[in-house]
């Protein structure tokens, strides 16, 4: 047979379909990144909810103490398109959805009780407190169980000059992050009780501006040592003319 035959003869019967090329197995790799949990959790440095491991907090060691619900309305974190969003008073009013869960029963008792609901952010996770109007505080579940009551447990500064300093409850629970040791000590400022007519007839003197007098008084006579309770600014405190005497108010 003529050899220059064969390739021809060949190619037609590759187009009449009587002879099959081997079968070619593809396999598909994974082009994208792996799907993973998102988990959302609030930083008290900003109010705004990031995916875990990406706040402020986390990020930089940095600790805050910020009230989000009493100072921006924001209450919890939630998932929506894929992107961590903040839980606020307006969105919860003007959804129309049914709600998904139930109410949680120890914050609406706080409230309804005169207590003032604080989200607090630990190493251990997110928690609820309830700060009563006389400085007492209790983790909101121990209250709804009766474990805690108004009066029984004071707040308190601790880990003053630390990274953790702030208040505490009186089982050394963080209430929120803040600079309390001032606050901590009481105003030691004093007044002379001059009479007066208006603000402008008394004045701060003595060494250390702690003496709140009369401007027609002799200048008092102080011993020159300043201490940080002497700052009447850092009490939120003025010389003025209260109830007719020169005092801080």
């Amino acid at each position: 047979m003529n050899t220059n035959i064969i390739p021809l003869i060949s190619i037609m019967l590759l187009i009449c379909g009587c002879i099959s090329t081997p079968d070619v197995v593809t396999t598909t790799q994974p082009t994208g990144p792996t799907t993973t949990r998102l988990e959302c959790v609030m930083s008290l440095c900003d109010c705004k909810c990031h995916p875990k491991g990406t706040t402020v907090e986390e990020t930089t060691g940095r600790l805050c103490g910020i009230n989000c619900l009493a100072e921006y309305g924001v209450s919890d974190c939630a998932i929506t398109d894929g992107r961590c969003t903040e839980i606020t008073a307006v969105t919860q009013a003007t959804t129309t959805t049914q709600p998904t869960g139930i109410p949680n029963p120890a914050s609406e008792k706080c409230v309804q009780d005169g207590g003032q609901l604080q989200i607090t952010s630990t190493p251990e996770g997110q928690g609820g407190v309830c700060i009563f109007p006389d400085g007492s505080v209790c983790d909101e579940w121990d209250y709804f169980r009766g474990e805690c009551s108004k009066g029984d447990c004071m707040k308190k500064c601790l880990n003053i000059g630390t990274r953790s300093e702030g208040w505490y409850d009186c089982n050394d629970k963080l209430i929120h992050y803040d600079n309390c040791a001032i606050q901590a000590i009481p105003f030691c400022g004093w007044s002379t009780n001059a009479s007066c007519s208006t603000n402008t007839d008394c004045d701060a003197g003595g060494c250390s501006g702690q003496v709140c007098q009369n401007t027609t008084e002799e200048p008092a006579v102080t011993t020159c040592e300043y201490r940080d309770c002497y700052n009447a600014a850092n009490y939120s405190l003025e010389c003025a003319c209260a109830e007719g005497k020169c005092q801080w108010a």
